[in-house]
């Protein structure tokens, strides 16, 4: 299905650019005929339908077309974030079953041994190296019908594997693009990491299945991202509020213009009004507050007024998305009053794999409960007022605090340790640890116990050490007090 999608695209558009990066630019005619080569030299491995794969790549022609090739086949695929450390990757290796990992040689160099001492099992698959090495059909694990792992952290510690089908993440596509009009005219820029669902979706899907050129960057950079707004025609801008806040406080930008840009908008985090104000005053652009989540894809956006309090809402239902805000009793809420934001749609995700019963009742009567809260106004613009769950936002990567907490406690000079997010700046949330400890420790120590073990934006930024951890009669961490 995403396959026939990119297929479709190239037929109408042969010599449109499709994917630019610094080294390249690929048509969608060559692009096309690249998935097609690759897909071929994968099937040559042993991958096949329903075949577990995961994808560790930076941003880049090689991801896209890793991931149409592994469509084309029906591969079961898996992207992680190519930041993710030992015990990250060991968890979602072992959790998806993967036969194979698509990456690049330099990549490959560094995790090489890791896998294998993993999973012997599972092939390095580059995109550039010779790709000879068998699969071996006892790791093989089968799950039709569908195309993509995503993983969502909730509050227990262990994240929740979400299932999608080729078929919703083309539907996601089109309501997508169709809602923010994008058409073969857009330069659309991928900084955001294509790894997560709102990079994957939102950019790479979007662009290629309106016939945009997708205009990719391998990490952030501020002078990157400034050289390629002003020299490189980018139309469409999505990001997160860090990206955005760096830009602010860029004093020597202050008064640059990007004429051609016609659409910037953020999500992954709240936007605070202090970058929204100098985005508006330095740059002349208003940054749109964009709503969706890895279960749902995007489902919300401001495309109309900013002005006033409106900077703050993100906006109306995307196409074929309908938003309702319900009490506690399931019924509606009227508009203005707050209660729990739910989803509809068909490009959303129908459920968990191997999740608790009490995760899959969120998925309950057509709508997903987002653990979010919100509002409606009057003409069905969406405020999202909090969130039930205590999920860190890390600059738009989520956290979730248990599992900071288990590597911490795993010292051997702690006994206990909270871990939450506080306000830090640009990033929007930096990560908070309150333990105590048996023996004399400092702070920096457990920095350094956490390095290695998770991703640099899972280790606590602050550590506090405190005698004893406060809580209500009925035993209940008292989070107000650690802030």
């Amino acid at each position: 299905m995403m396959f026939d999608m990119l297929s479709a695209v190239a037929l109408r558009h042969p010599d449109q650019p499709a994917i630019e990066s610094r080294a390249s630019t690929l048509t969608y005619a060559q692009l096309h005929n690249a998935v097609s080569a690759f897909s071929a030299k994968l099937q040559d491995c042993g991958l096949s339908t329903d075949s577990p794969v995961v994808l560790i790549l930076p941003n880049g022609p090689e991801f896209v077309i890793a991931t149409f090739a592994a469509a084309k086949l029906g591969c079961l695929l898996v992207p992680l974030n190519p930041a993710f450390q030992a015990d990250e990757l060991r968890y979602y290796l072992n959790n998806s079953g993967a036969v194979a990992v698509i990456t690049n040689e330099a990549i490959a160099e560094h995790r090489q041994g890791l896998i294998e001492n993993i999973n012997p099992a599972c092939a390095i698959i580059t995109t550039t190296a010779d790709m000879s090495q068998p699969i071996t059909e006892s790791n093989r694990e089968v799950i039709s019908g569908e195309l993509l792992y995503q993983y969502s952290s909730g509050t227990t510690g262990t994240p929740k594997k979400i299932v999608r089908s080729q078929a919703e993440l083309v539907q996601e596509a089109r309501q997508y693009g169709e809602t923010l009009g994008l058409e073969p005219g857009d330069r659309v820029l991928a900084v955001v990491p294509m790894s997560h669902s709102y990079g994957f979706g939102n950019c790479m899907m979007a662009a290629l299945c309106s016939g945009a050129t997708l205009c990719t960057v391998e990490r952030f950079s501020r002078r990157e991202i400034v050289d390629m707004l002003k020299n490189r025609g980018i139309t469409v801008f999505p990001g997160v509020p860090f990206m955005f806040g760096v830009l602010a406080e860029t004093t020597s930008l202050a008064g640059t213009r990007f004429p051609q840009l016609r659409l910037v908008y953020t999500a992954g985090a709240p936007l605070g009004r202090d970058v929204f104000d100098a985005c508006r005053d330095n740059f002349g652009f208003a940054i749109r507050q964009h709503y969706g989540s890895t279960e749902t894809g995007p489902a919300a956006i401001n495309l109309g007024s900013t002005d006033g309090d409106m900077w703050a809402s993100v906006g109306q239902p995307v196409k074929n998305v309908d938003i309702r805000i319900l009490r506690e009793d399931g019924e509606a809420a009227a508009p203005g009053e707050i209660g729990d934001v739910a989803l509809s749609s068909p490009s959303i995700a129908k459920g968990y794999a191997e999740a608790s019963e009490e995760d899959q009742l969120a998925f309950a009567d057509g709508y997903f409960r987002t653990g979010d809260l919100g509002k409606l106004d009057a003409r069905g613009n969406l405020f999202v007022t909090g969130r039930k769950k205590l999920v860190i936002n890390i600059g738009g990567n989520k956290v979730d605090p248990g599992e900071i907490e288990q590597i911490i406690n795993a010292h051997p000079a702690v006994n206990e340790s909270v871990v939450l997010g506080i306000e830090g700046g640009r990033s929007g949330e930096i990560i908070k640890a309150v333990i105590v400890c048996n023996a004399e420790i400092a702070p920096d120590d457990i920095r350094s116990w956490c390095q290695g073990k998770v991703a640099d934006f899972k280790v606590p930024r602050v550590v506090e050490i405190r005698k004893e951890i406060p809580r209500s009669a009925l035993g209940k961490v008292l989070l107000k007090s650690l802030l």
